[in-house]
């Protein structure tokens, strides 16, 4: 099937995402990271007047899972994950 990913923006930075050129590069290549390595990765965008971390990758995890993601405080941590197997 694939991989969803879990990714915390923070509302606040959208303007400085929406003036990143290089935003949707930087983001695939953080869950890329996310994916192999398993460890939270901060996003970071360049706005018009500075530049900053703007996120958090929380998780990847293969579309047959289900997993349970705690998110405030600008974070987010896994509670539960769970591997669904089918039968035909």
């Amino acid at each position: 099937m694939g991989y969803n990913t879990t990714v915390v923006i923070y509302n606040d930075c959208l303007d400085m995402i929406k003036d990143d050129p290089e935003f949707g590069k930087n983001l695939s290549e953080a869950i890329s990271r996310v994916g192999c390595c398993g460890k939270h990765e901060t996003l970071y965008a360049r706005g018009e007047r500075c530049y900053g971390n703007v996120g958090l990758v929380i998780e990847a995890h293969h579309a047959d899972e289900t997993v349970c993601v705690s998110v405030g405080q600008n974070y987010g941590s896994i509670i539960k994950k769970k591997h669904y197997e089918y039968t035909i």
